[in-house]
């Protein structure tokens, strides 16, 4: 079954994960976040995007959304990234910052 793509959503979606890719990021409270979570470790990140992602799993279950409004700002969301990341290669010429601790940087 099809669901239908809805506009608004799918802008909503978009311009509140540029906002938090953009100048959130570049806060000082992004900034601490950013810091807490490549502090915690990759065991620790694992258990933070877990316990995010069963949060907003339940979220879905106790509020009950739309699903096409879900979907539509998921789509948006994740067009948003792929946008960001583009541009920053672009921007930038290469991936230069993105690396592991297995780069031994």
């Amino acid at each position: 079954m099809q669901r239908p793509v809805l506009p608004s959503w799918l802008v909503a979606g978009f311009v509140t994960a540029a906002i938090g890719l953009g100048p959130v990021a570049q806060s000082s409270a992004g900034a601490r976040i950013g810091n807490w979570f490549r502090g915690i470790g990759e065991t620790g990140r694992a258990v933070a995007i877990v316990v995010f992602a069963l949060a907003m799993w339940g979220a879905v279950f106790a509020l009950e959304p739309s699903l096409s409004a879900l979907s539509s700002a998921v789509a948006g969301a994740v067009a948003a990234l792929a946008l960001y990341t583009i541009l920053f290669v672009i921007l930038s010429g290469s991936i230069e910052g993105w690396t592991t601790p297995l780069d031994g940087s």
